[in-house]
């Protein structure tokens, strides 16, 4: 899958996509979300206490 077509089916901008792997981006989880979505993956958090 090329930048473009994950950006596409994310919902976001390719440049936000180029800065977000490039850790230059400000993150919202909601974006974050809709990457992984796109991706087929999830995610789960863990209480590390």
């Amino acid at each position: 899958m090329s930048q473009q077509q994950l950006a596409d089916e994310s919902g976001v901008t390719r440049d936000w996509l180029n800065r977000f792997e490039r850790g230059k981006s400000t993150v919202t989880l909601h974006r974050v979300l809709w990457v992984l979505s796109a991706l087929n993956l999830e995610m789960s958090v863990e209480d590390g206490r």
